[in-house]
C-alpha cells in the first residue's frame, strides 16, 4: 500500500514483488509487466536484515529496468545495510539485535512476535 501511495504521488506506476511459493525469493505475478528501460524505485515500509529489499532486486534483475534507489520509512539497521543501489530512509534507528540465547524476553520466557514481518503480514516491497 504505501508504494502505491507513493506512486500516486509521483504520477507513476507501481507493482510489488510477491514471495515465491515454490522457491526461495520473491517475483512479479499478477500481469506485471515492465516498459524496457522503466527507471524504479523500490519502495518498503521497514528495513531490519534487507532480505526482502534483495530479493526484490534480486527478481528486477529479470525484467529490463533501471532500478535507480530504494526508500523506506525505517531503517533498523543503523544504515549498516547496503544494497546496489542508494537508500533513503526517514528515519534510520540503530536497533541491537539479540540472539535467542542472549534476548531478556526470551529468558524470561516471554513470547515474542515478529511485528512487521513479511512473514507475519506477508507484506512486500513495493515497485514504482
Amino acid at each position: 500500500i504505501l508504494a502505491y501511495e507513493v506512486a500516486r504521488q509521483l504520477g507513476s506506476a507501481a507493482a510489488y514483488a510477491e514471495r515465491c511459493e515454490s522457491a526461495p525469493g520473491r517475483e512479479f505475478r499478477r500481469g506485471t509487466r515492465f516498459s524496457p528501460g522503466s527507471r524504479v524505485l523500490l519502495v518498503d515500509d521497514i528495513l531490519t536484515t534487507g532480505g526482502s529489499v534483495r530479493e526484490t532486486l534480486e527478481a528486477l534483475t529479470h525484467h529490463p529496468v533501471e532500478v535507480v534507489a530504494g526508500a523506506v520509512l525505517v531503517d533498523r539497521s543503523g544504515g549498516s545495510v547496503t544494497f546496489s543501489v542508494p537508500l533513503m530512509a526517514l528515519v534510520t534507528l540503530d536497533v541491537e539485535p539479540w540472539a535467542s540465547a542472549e534476548c531478556p524476553q526470551c529468558t524470561l520466557g516471554e513470547p515474542l512476535a515478529k511485528p512487521g514481518s513479511t512473514v507475519a503480514s506477508g507484506v512486500t516491497p513495493g515497485i514504482l
